[in-house]
């Protein structure tokens, strides 16, 4: 598995179809942390950038997973990056209280 790092650029105006598929992609996003596929999940204040770091095989499954997201129509861009490493206090906290 590798870990990628995912910038996605939102609309600065949002139609109420955007808002309308709000809750379907939520609990897609949620489905994907109980798996494990996502460890972080971000939004700016402004509701124009979100960042997510995903475990996939390669890009295009990276790919693959935030095209399945329920507002990917809306996306005016998507980049993703392969990480060398990801850390986090969090992941950091878990180690240490499996030990």
């Amino acid at each position: 598995m590798h870990t990628w790092m995912v910038h996605i650029r939102l609309p600065k105006n949002k139609s109420d179809d955007f808002w309308e598929q709000l809750p379907a992609h939520r609990q897609k996003v949620d489905a994907l942390f109980e798996s494990g596929t996502i460890q972080i999940y971000s939004v700016s204040d402004d509701l124009r950038n979100v960042w997510t770091v995903i475990e996939a095989q390669g890009e295009w499954e990276a790919k693959n997973i935030v095209g399945a997201f329920p507002l990917f129509p809306f996306y005016e861009n998507v980049q993703i990056q392969s990480l060398r490493f990801h850390e986090s206090s969090q992941m950091k906290e878990n180690y240490l209280y499996m030990n």
